[in-house]
């Protein structure tokens, strides 16, 4: 019998490096873009637990029911623009960076939540109060549908290996976690504070409103007494003459 030949098997090639375990991204970066997207998501979600007091601020309605009904219905305005923001923001990701992209998330959501916060209420400023509030939320809708897109893939490129997945995960996980603390703080303002605080917190904006209201009413009239005061000097100048003019030609 002849002996058979020897089997020689080649070596699998060498899998090339990932670009986590060539360029390791500090965890840091990693948490700050996951904190990032949970205070994004906070920022979006925290209307929905006070659309009622929003409602009476800014959509006002024969009854309760049809003021919450709008509120609710503006809240799901920010929902259409969302799509719209992950097409633009992530294809500026692409070409500018993730970390360019987010920030710019992070910019417009700050925008629209701060225009929120700063509108006075419908009793201040009349039709323009619901106006600046649909546009605020699509605004901060637009930021939101941008920030999945990059922070997503950031979280998935920063991952070591064989750990994609459960860096990829925390992007859902932060958006969990900004849905419940904002639960947790709206259930709290409202089992804290009795009705009558909520109403005069719920009353600020309008006040705010008429105080500017009422200081630019006030500027107006100093700005007319000027005015009248600049004539009464005329006329008196002129009467002055006129007096002048009698006393030479009795004179």
């Amino acid at each position: 019998m002849q002996a058979n030949p020897t089997m020689v098997y080649a070596s699998p090639p060498a899998r090339p490096a990932s670009r986590a375990s060539s360029t390791a991204i500090p965890r840091k970066v990693v948490a700050a873009t996951v904190i990032g997207n949970a205070l994004e998501f906070y920022d979006f979600v925290t209307y929905a637990f006070f659309a009622v007091y929003i409602g009476k601020a800014f959509f006002p309605a024969s009854t309760p029911l049809g003021s919450l009904l709008l509120s609710l219905a503006v809240f799901g305005v920010g929902f259409v623009s969302r799509p719209l923001g992950g097409v633009l923001i992530g294809a500026y990701a692409d070409r500018a960076g993730r970390k360019p992209a987010m920030l710019l998330t992070i910019g417009l959501m700050t925008v629209g939540t701060l225009g929120l916060a700063l509108t006075p209420s419908y009793d201040s400023i009349g039709l323009a109060a619901p106006i600046i509030v649909v546009l605020c939320r699509l605004i901060q809708g637009l930021a939101l549908g941008g920030e999945v897109g990059p922070s997503s893939a950031f979280l998935i490129e920063s991952a070591p290996a064989h750990q994609r997945g459960l860096y990829g995960s925390w992007q859902l996980a932060s958006q969990g976690a900004a849905g419940f603390v904002a639960g947790c703080i709206g259930m709290a303002l409202t089992s804290t504070l009795s009705p009558a605080e909520l109403q005069v917190l719920q009353s600020l904006g309008a006040r705010r409103g008429q105080l500017d209201q009422r200081e630019t009413d006030l500027d107006t009239q100093v700005q007319l007494i000027a005015a009248a005061e600049a004539k009464l000097d005329q006329r008196i100048a002129q009467m002055n003459g006129l007096k002048g003019d009698i006393q030479g030609l009795l004179n």
